[in-house]
């Protein structure tokens, strides 16, 4: 009895001990893989970063040589703007210039006229001067002829007097045409004048206006070559903060291949503990101990329940967890080795464990091939589950409900049954 006790208490401790050693091994695996796939993300962010600033410096040195150009193209616009300008200057110049010779002209024609009025006034008292030293001559003529010998002198100087007054007119007439024809000429001269003036006052204004677009045109490239100076110094920080950066990534990079590298090896590590967990398994899987007794009469006992049950079998399994609160899955299938009904599962686990499995096909599954060939009951090897990373056995026996032959399995959580005794 003693001996007994002493094994079975010794297994139980060996098995406790493999616990421990499996959950360390399952937790280290598992957060060797967490943190192994965060330094995957870490590495992929990382190295799309590095790629990103790459293309962002290609980028920021493309737009520092199209600030640079246009900083140039700015400059030569200036130089182009300003000479612009002081040629207009020199032109607005030159047009006030001709506005003053044209005023200028206009007044002098304007006194000539005048002039040309009082020469016209003259010429017209010496025409009629003409006129009357032509009636003198005539009255001269006749005097002369009345005095007989005596009046031959006068005479003479009748008929000089009347050939100085015909030419008189006729000199007077001339002149008379040559100021009528000034005057004619004078007033389309001055009426030209005044169309040029108003032509030069429009291009002295456009002239203006031109002068002042090249003043708005220099300040604006002042602003363009001040603007791309800004965006160049911005420009030349962002480049200089994104070397660091690539620096700090690439940084980060070897950091996180050191890292991954550490992290395989643990990996390996954790690896080669679950193989030594899984021999320990192996050795122990043939062991039988009173638990795998107490765990198989659970299940024999919900099998009879379930055999005099009425209806579907989740009601009649609804207790289990509480009175067996060490089983972690319970199914059931049919003497063809489908599942009947879903998995019903531990709420413990139920975010872990699939909620589906009606309908599964489990023929080739030990424990439904082993109780199809005969056997009353089925008790696997320990093994670790894969939807819980816990050490688990399976466990299953058959039934009969009105004529027809089931099968329930149940899968323990040896973790939760050891830790318990």
């Amino acid at each position: 009895m003693d001996g007994e006790i002493l094994g079975d208490s010794f297994f139980k401790n060996v098995i406790r001990q493999v616990v421990h050693v499996s959950r360390s091994a399952f937790g280290l695996t598992e957060n060797a893989s967490k943190l192994a796939h965060n330094i995957r993300e870490q590495t992929g962010q990382a190295g799309r970063v590095l790629d990103d600033n790459r293309d962002t410096q290609t980028e920021i040195r493309e737009i520092l040589a199209k600030t640079a150009g246009l900083a140039e193209t700015a400059s030569q616009a200036d130089q182009v703007s300003r000479l612009g300008r002081e040629k207009q200057k020199a032109y607005l110049q030159e047009i006030d210039k001709l506005s003053d010779s044209i005023q200028q002209g206009s007044l002098f024609l304007e006194k000539f006229r005048e002039s040309s009025e009082d020469i016209a006034r003259l010429t017209q008292l010496i025409m009629e001067l003409s006129g009357r030293l032509d009636v003198l001559a005539i009255n001269g003529a006749i005097e002369a002829a009345r005095g007989g010998e005596a009046g031959r002198g006068f005479s003479v100087i009748a008929r000089e007097m009347k050939r100085l007054a015909q030419e008189t007119s006729v000199s007077a007439e001339e002149v008379d045409k040559i100021v009528k024809k000034f005057q004619s000429s004078s007033r389309e001269v001055q009426s030209l004048f005044k169309k040029s003036s108003g032509s030069i006052e429009k291009s002295r204004s456009e002239a203006g206006g031109i002068y002042d677009m090249f003043l708005k045109i220099e300040g604006q490239n002042d602003r363009v070559s001040a603007e791309s100076l800004d965006i160049r110094t911005l420009l030349e920080s962002l480049s200089l903060r994104n070397e660091n950066s690539n620096l700090s990534t690439e940084k980060i990079l070897g950091a996180a291949d050191n890292s991954g590298r550490q992290v395989d090896k643990i990996g390996r590590q954790s690896t080669e503990l679950h193989a030594v967990v899984g021999n320990l398994l192996e050795d122990m899987g043939e062991i039988r101990l009173d638990w795998h007794e107490k765990t198989l009469g659970a299940v024999r006992e919900i099998a009879d329940r379930l055999r005099t049950g009425q209806g579907d079998f989740t009601p009649a399994l609804s207790y289990c967890f509480e009175e067996y609160p060490y089983m972690e899955l319970l199914y059931i299938m049919d003497e063809r080795g489908t599942q009947v009904e879903p998995n019903l599962i531990h709420p413990e686990f139920i975010e872990q464990i699939a909620a589906g499995g009606k309908g599964a096909d489990r023929r080739f599954k030990d424990y439904f091939k082993e109780l199809a060939d005969g056997k009353d009951f089925y008790i696997s090897g320990i093994y670790v589950s894969t939807a819980v990373n816990h050490l688990c056995i399976t466990i299953s026996v058959p039934f009969y409900r009105d004529g027809r032959k089931y099968i329930l399995a149940a899968d323990m959580n040896l973790e939760s049954f050891v830790m318990q005794e």
